[in-house]
């Protein structure tokens, strides 16, 4: 099996983009034999009502073309032995700060043959760069793309 890590900032919202790149990376691989592994994260547009996300959109693709799908959504809450000292206040509620970088770790340790970064141009991207910076430090194949 391919492992092919996908991560990104939740601004993404070029679904044809994201969509044309997996197609170009995982042309020559038979898709029954790869599994996209992805942090579930995603925003909505109140407006337009839709989702949208480099995690999302992935999501959508790896669906619609038959691929195995691994979700590492974030313990946003804090895992159950975590210290209520190390919760903060938010604009959405209560939420532990390390939840993101415990969920890149959790995909980092699926170990990935590749991983896929759509990085927002006005976005601060520290989490997708912190799980390109695994995978890099790692040696896993990495590429990035700015949208």
């Amino acid at each position: 099996m391919f492992k092919l890590l996908v991560c990104g900032s939740r601004e993404i919202r070029d679904k044809e983009f994201v969509f044309k790149t997996l197609d170009f990376l995982l042309s020559k691989k038979n898709l029954s034999e790869v599994i996209l592994i992805h942090g579930a994260q995603r925003s909505f547009d109140k407006h337009l009502e839709i989702y949208y996300g480099a995690d999302y959109l992935a999501d959508l693709w790896g669906k619609e073309r038959g691929v195995q799908i691994k979700e590492f959504p974030a313990p946003w809450e804090g895992l159950p032995d975590t210290p209520k000292k190390y919760l903060k206040k938010g604009p959405y509620g209560t939420y532990w700060p390390g939840a993101g970088m415990y969920r890149n770790r959790q995909m980092l340790d699926e170990n990935p043959d590749a991983c896929v970064g759509f990085l927002g141009n006005r976005a601060k991207n520290s989490g997708t760069k912190n799980m390109l910076k695994l995978c890099e430090d790692k040696g896993i194949i990495t590429k990035k793309y700015y949208i």
